[in-house]
């Protein structure tokens, strides 16, 4: 499968690490999309150096990370996105610096359980491709129910072969999602919908189910 707009992984553990710091209250719903929207900046610019390698242009190109871009996508103003930016790092979920922006593989503090729950047998390191559209809606995204049931399908549905090829299957209840993420089943169907509706414009690429949950 091919997803539209390229993809940014991230390991079942950096998920839960992100997860577990929200329903901790140690990151607000702001500082979740921030996460997100730096993860989409790191995909823009591992892109462009994909590119520039095709093409064998012999002038190195430095990277920097902007937090403009973040305002950008969040819809947050610099002076906000500055402290947002030092919260992330202050719980340990990345460090931020112009040349680069690196994030936590290890499990921090308090995402054991969760981290165990969304593995579902699996390896916590399991790489989870989210495309760029996905994570794009996520930075700007105000409603945390859409956000966590976005990513409770991202996690059970997308996987990542050894030969980079992506792949769509899978089911899962809205009971699941509900129970893991600590919402209530009917905001997980609300926020079914709603994702259904942006993927039918090709612009979330989840690979919903198309039959009711139940």
């Amino acid at each position: 499968m091919n997803i539209f707009g390229g993809y940014k992984t991230q390991t079942v553990t950096q998920l839960a690490n992100v997860l577990s710091a929200f329903e901790l209250k140690n990151i607000t719903l702001r500082q979740c999309r921030v996460y997100f929207a730096c993860l989409v900046i790191t995909a823009a610019r591992e892109a462009a150096e994909r590119s520039r390698l095709n093409v064998k242009r012999s002038k190195e190109v430095t990277s920097r990370y902007l937090l403009k871009e973040l305002c950008s996508l969040t819809g947050c103003p610099i002076t906000r996105i500055r402290g947002e930016v030092k919260n992330l790092e202050s719980v340990g979920l990345l460090l931020f610096t112009e040349s680069a922006i690196i994030f936590t593989q290890t499990p921090l503090p308090g995402s054991h359980a969760l981290r165990e729950t969304l593995c579902s047998r699996r390896s916590a390191a399991r790489p989870i491709p989210l495309s760029r559209p996905l994570l794009r809606f996520l930075a700007s995204c105000t409603k945390a129910s859409t956000v966590k049931t976005a990513l409770a399908y991202a996690v059970r549905g997308l996987t990542l072969s050894r030969t980079g090829e992506v792949g769509g299957k899978g089911s899962v209840k809205a009971t699941w999602i509900a129970k893991v993420m600590g919402l209530s089943e009917r905001s997980v169907r609300n926020a079914r919908l709603e994702l259904l509706e942006l993927e039918s414009v090709s612009y979330t690429h989840l690979t919903l189910p198309t039959s009711d949950l139940v």
